[in-house]
C-alpha cells in the first residue's frame, strides 16, 4: 500500500473521473433518447423495449470503463487526433450504445460497433506523426499568411460564388427559419444545378465558418458580415440544418477564443446534455427539447440507427465493393437508385429519404467484416494529418482547428469516408490551409504524455 505512490492515487482517480464522466453522459442519453425515440419513433424506427441499465451492463459497464481509459489518454495528451477521437466517443459511440440498451441493435452489429471505436483508439495511441498537446494561451500568433491579402480575396470569392450559385440557380429567397428545411430540401431536389458546383457549396459550407473564425481573429467586419450572409443563403438553398448550426457553434469560439480547449468542450457537451435532461423532467412527455430535437436526436440516434439498417441490410445482401464510387467504371453497380435511397426504402418504406451512410456503416456496406482492418487505419491516418496541417495554429490560435475539428467530426458521423474526403471538402481545406498559411515558429508545439 505505501509502495502506491501519490502521484499513481492522482492518476488512478483522473481516470475514475472519466469514468463517472462517461457514465453520466450515458444515463444522460438514456433519458434524452426515451423521449426523443417516443416523437421519431413513426420516421426512424426506433425501438423502445428498454432492457434496463441494470439487465445491460454485462455490456454496458465494461464498454465504458475501456472507453474512459482511451479518454483519459486522450485529453492528457489533447492533440487534435485525440480531439476527434474523444468527440466520437462523447456523440456517436456512448449514445449508440444507449440503441442497444433500448433493444434497436442485434448482437452481430454490437460485437462490429464496439470493435470498431476500439480499433480507432487503439490506432490513434499507435500511430504518431509528430503531433502534440495544443498551447492554448493569449501569447503571439502562430500562423502568417504566406501571401498578404490572400486570405481576404479567398474569403471574398468563396461567399460570393456561394451567393452567385444559389441566386442562379433558385433565385432570391433567403430564410433562416429552421422549419422550413423539409421544403427547402424538396425544392433543392427538383432544381438541376452541375455536380461541380454542387460540390463547391457542399465544401464551402464547412470552409466559410472557418473563414470567418479568422476573418473575425483580424476584425474584418465587412468581411465576416458577407460570409455570414453567404452561408445563411447557402441554409436557403436546400435547407441543410448543419449549415446554420455551424454559424451557432462559432459564436462561442469567436466569443472565448482560446479558451476553449479540448477538456472544455468535453465539459460543456456534458452540461448541455444535463441542460437537455433538466428542461424534460419539467416538461410534459409529449415535449422534445429543441437541442435534443435538432442536435442529439440528428448526430446521435438517426445516424447510429442508420448504420445498423445498412449493416443489417448487407448482411443478406452481396457487398458493393466501390462499385458506387471509385470502381464504378470497372464493377457494375447493382441497383438502380442511390444507396442512401436503397436503404431509406429498405428501413422506412420511404425511397424519397436520403439514408446516409456514417462512420460504421460504409465500410460495411463496401467490404463486410474485412472493413474493421481497413477503415480504422484509414480515420486515424485522415485524423493525423488534419493534425498535422493545423499544427500552425497554437497559443491565441488554437481555438480555429478545434472549431475545424468540430465541425468535421459530425461531418464524419454522417458521412461516408470517401465523401467527407472529396465532396464534403476535407482534403480542399488542408490544401487551402497549407497554401494560406505559415508557421511562424514564435510558438512550439508541445508534447504529447
Amino acid at each position: 500500500m505505501g509502495r502506491f505512490s501519490l502521484s499513481s492515487w492522482i492518476l488512478l482517480g483522473s481516470y475514475f473521473s472519466v469514468v463517472v464522466y462517461l457514465s453520466a453522459l450515458y444515463l444522460l442519453n438514456v433519458l434524452i433518447y426515451s423521449r426523443a425515440a417516443l416523437a421519431y419513433s413513426y420516421l426512424y424506427s426506433f425501438a423502445s423495449d428498454y432492457a434496463g441499465c441494470v439487465e445491460s451492463l454485462h455490456v454496458v459497464g465494461p464498454y465504458i470503463l475501456v472507453l474512459s481509459w482511451f479518454l483519459w489518454r486522450q485529453v492528457k495528451r489533447s492533440s487534435i487526433s485525440d480531439l476527434f477521437v474523444s468527440l466520437l466517443i462523447v456523440i456517436y459511440y456512448v449514445p449508440g450504445i444507449v440503441l442497444y440498451t433500448y433493444g434497436n441493435w442485434n448482437v452481430q452489429y454490437l460485437l462490429f460497433y464496439v470493435a470498431s471505436i476500439l480499433l480507432i483508439c487503439v490506432w490513434n495511441e499507435v500511430f504518431h506523426v509528430g503531433e502534440g498537446r495544443i498551447i492554448h494561451d493569449d501569447g503571439e500568433t502562430t500562423c502568417k499568411e504566406r501571401i498578404p491579402g490572400l486570405l481576404c480575396a479567398t474569403s471574398l470569392l468563396t461567399a460570393c460564388g456561394v451567393i452567385a450559385v444559389v441566386f442562379y440557380y433558385k433565385g432570391v429567397n433567403v430564410t433562416v427559419n429552421i422549419l422550413e428545411a423539409s421544403s427547402l430540401r424538396e425544392e433543392a431536389g427538383k432544381i438541376e444545378v452541375p455536380n461541380i458546383f454542387l460540390r463547391f457549396l457542399a465544401f464551402a459550407a464547412r470552409f466559410m465558418p472557418i473563414l470567418l473564425l479568422l476573418s473575425m481573429r483580424s476584425r474584418k467586419v465587412l468581411l465576416s458580415s458577407l460570409l455570414v450572409f453567404a452561408q445563411v443563403v447557402l441554409f436557403s438553398y436546400d435547407g441543410v440544418k448543419y449549415v446554420l448550426f455551424a454559424l451557432i457553434i462559432a459564436v462561442p469560439f469567436m466569443v472565448l477564443k482560446h479558451r476553449i480547449t479540448n477538456r472544455s468542450l468535453l465539459v460543456l457537451y456534458l452540461l448541455a446534455n444535463l441542460f437537455v435532461g433538466i428542461e424534460m423532467g419539467f416538461t410534459s412527455s409529449e415535449y422534445v427539447p429543441p437541442l435534443a430535437k435538432y442536435g442529439f436526436r440528428r448526430e446521435s440516434y438517426v445516424t447510429n440507427r442508420i448504420g445498423f439498417f445498412y449493416f443489417d441490410f448487407f448482411q443478406s445482401q452481396e457487398y458493393l465493393y466501390y462499385s458506387e464510387g471509385v470502381l464504378k467504371s470497372v464493377l457494375d453497380y447493382p441497383y438502380d437508385t442511390p444507396m442512401p435511397h436503397v436503404i431509406g426504402s429498405y428501413a422506412f418504406d420511404r425511397p424519397e429519404m436520403g439514408a446516409n451512410a456514417g462512420m460504421c456503416a460504409e465500410g460495411f456496406s463496401q467490404i463486410g467484416w474485412w472493413s474493421l482492418l481497413v477503415y480504422p487505419i484509414a480515420y486515424v491516418a485522415v485524423f493525423k494529418l488534419f493534425d498535422l496541417v493545423f499544427r500552425r495554429f497554437r497559443g491565441r490560435d488554437a481555438y480555429i482547428p478545434v472549431f475545424a475539428t468540430v465541425l468535421y467530426v459530425s461531418t464524419f458521423i454522417d458521412g461516408a469516408l470517401q465523401t467527407v474526403l472529396s465532396t464534403f471538402g476535407l482534403l480542399p481545406l488542408l490544401l487551402m490551409v497549407v497554401i494560406l498559411f505559415t508557421y511562424d515558429g514564435t510558438k512550439r508545439c508541445g508534447t504529447g504524455g
